[in-house]
């Protein structure tokens, strides 16, 4: 390395000028005032553009687009997965528990797991005037919705051809009606089930038989029997046994065969398409061509949306109301934290525990007949009016009816985690919604399908107890093509706007500072070369009534500043000029 022939480091000087101050004063006001006016100015632009976005995303109006292609159909290479699983308590000893009142030992299998295809058929968009005055844009469909049995996601070995044995729900249905009937009824009823083979408190079946509908030999000899009774003497026939007897099929869930089932089985839904205002996106005026739900103490008003999308974006401490046709209510979902999926972060929503709560603890679930234990929910009033109580899986928040299973010996029971956070976690049921766009990113809609199991005039010595069938689990999670769809366009917004809010308000503040300490600056050097200018001349008067010639005075006083001596030099030629 080669040093300086000095041997000393070379420091480059920048002489500070006011017309420099003045230059950097300029920039760093005009700075701050962009970076001010951005910082106000483009959020509004950036919201703009991510509300046209979302509304060409989410809003349908017409029968094609990229909402509409979204909306209708959600089978598409690129759409995300629905899966309905389903987890079986197969009971492993059944002849001990009818003939000698021993516990069930159950056996969980499961999952069986179906690809869910939900399709809009017989879309018709209008107009209506709403009770506002305000008009309102509409939309009448049906949803066909069918399942297919997928192997790769269901349990290890597990086929839907497999046989299973539960509590018999027909079996127990019209045992529960017998208890409230005239003992001629009852007469009729029991010579009815004597020409029945295989009718006990268990039965054994296929699981898609358990999941999609059976032939029961028990309803079809109703159903015959009771529709073949005269009208006077239908007249006389219980009325909830003339409902239980409406179908000669036993199910848990309904699979359309064909569009023409499905307009036969699920009616016609109307919603609000958001279109004339967003905050009605996806809330339902009617379900199954009723804007009531029937059969209820009172009639439920229908509302809230399918939980797949809702009304955006989301406010902080506003629950969700969600249409729950399992229920047959509207439930609303509390906001109960946030976390993150694939990289995106969601609000988590969950159920409120008051939904099963007993009636004299909450007096509003009267109108649902919660009159027993809380952590059910009592469904005997609906079709197809059989005695169904739904339940969190594995019984949670339900002590009253699991806890005999939760104490029954390791793997013939019921397993709970042991705390509350992992029970939660991977038996509630709980949705994960990105707030800016109301979608729902993460799902998990969770119940338990459980049968009153208790002795009988046939079966004396069954226990009594809350058999559980069959727990069940909705889930969609976000895909790698949709994440990266978000975060290309929503995320990326959300993260320019951030940036321009966080950045350019301080950003500004500090380059309006900047500025001004330049100017400050400038004018105090301003000053200070004033200054210096006045105290020059005095010098330079008091020199020149001394008689010494100036240039000789100014050399001998400052010898070692030659430009000091060249200013005041000039100033002195000045005077003399003068």
């Amino acid at each position: 390395m080669t040093a300086w022939p000095d041997s000393q480091p070379r420091v480059c000087h920048i002489r500070v000028t006011r017309k420099r101050l003045a230059i950097l004063a300029g920039v760093f006001l005009g700075g701050g005032v962009l970076l001010l006016l951005g910082a106000i100015i483009m959020p509004h632009v950036i919201d703009q553009q991510v509300d046209s976005g979302l509304k060409e995303q989410f809003v349908v109006t017409k029968h094609e687009g990229k909402a509409w292609d979204q909306w209708y159909f959600n089978g598409k290479p690129d759409d995300a997965k629905v899966y309905k699983q389903f987890w079986v308590f197969h009971v492993t000893n059944p002849t001990e528990v009818e003939n000698e009142g021993v516990m069930p030992k159950l056996k969980e299998l499961g999952p069986f797991s179906y690809r869910e295809y939900r399709k809009k058929i017989n879309v018709d968009f209008f107009t209506e005037n709403g009770p506002d005055g305000r008009v309102h844009a509409m939309a009448n469909y049906t949803e066909y919705t069918w399942y297919e049995f997928d192997e790769a996601t269901s349990g290890a070995g597990l086929k839907e051809t497999d046989e299973v044995t539960v509590a018999n729900v027909p079996f127990a249905a019209v045992m529960g009606l017998l208890e409230s009937m005239p003992s001629l009824v009852q007469k009729a009823v029991e010579a009815l089930m004597k020409g029945i083979d295989n009718e006990r408190p268990f039965t054994t079946r296929q699981v898609h038989q358990l999941f999609w509908g059976y032939e029961d030999p028990l309803l079809v000899k109703a159903y015959d029997a009771i529709h073949a009774l005269p009208a006077f003497l239908r007249k006389l026939v219980p009325k909830d046994m003339v409902k239980s007897a409406g179908t000669k099929v036993a199910q848990f869930q309904v699979n359309h065969t064909s569009e023409a089932d499905a307009v036969k089985l699920a009616g016609v839904n109307t919603i609000f398409t958001g279109e004339t205002d967003p905050k009605l996106l996806n809330i339902f005026q009617s379900f199954k061509s009723s804007r009531t739900i029937a059969n209820w103490n009172s009639p439920e008003l229908v509302g809230g949306t399918n939980a797949i999308n809702f009304p955006y974006p989301l406010v902080e401490g506003a629950n969700l109301p969600i249409l729950i046709p399992d229920i047959f209510r509207v439930s609303f979902f509390e906001k109960l934290g946030e976390y993150e999926c694939m990289g995106i972060k969601l609000w988590r929503y969950e159920g409120q525990p008051s939904d099963l709560y007993n009636a004299t603890e909450f007096p509003y679930n009267s109108k649902y007949n919660q009159f027993g234990p809380e952590g059910v929910f009592n469904l005997t009033a609906q079709p197809p009016y059989a005695p169904v109580f739904l339940s969190h899986a594995h019984f949670l928040d339900a002590p009253a009816y699991g806890k005999p299973w939760w104490d029954a010996p390791e793997g013939e029971g019921v397993y709970l985690p042991p705390t509350a956070e992992e029970q939660h976690e991977k038996y509630g049921a709980w949705i994960g919604v990105e707030p800016i766009t109301g979608a729902t990113m993460d799902a998990h809609k969770r119940l338990q399908i459980n049968i009153p199991l208790k002795p009988s005039p046939y079966y004396p010595k069954v226990p009594k107890l809350m058999m559980p069938v069959t727990w069940i689990e909705e889930t969609a999670t976000l895909n790698d093509y949709l994440a990266h769809q978000y975060k290309s366009q929503v995320g990326l917004a959300t993260t320019m706007r951030k940036v321009i809010v966080y950045g350019g308000y301080p950003g500004g503040v500090l380059c309006l500072i900047t500025g001004v300490v330049c100017l400050l600056v400038r004018r105090r050097l301003a000053a200070d070369e004033k200054f210096e200018a006045d105290e020059g001349l005095l010098k330079n008067a008091s020199d020149i009534s001394g008689g010494d010639h100036p240039y000789t005075q100014m050399a001998n006083d400052h010898p070692e500043d030659p430009e000091e001596v060249r200013r005041k030099s000039f100033s002195l030629n000045n005077q003399s000029s003068a």
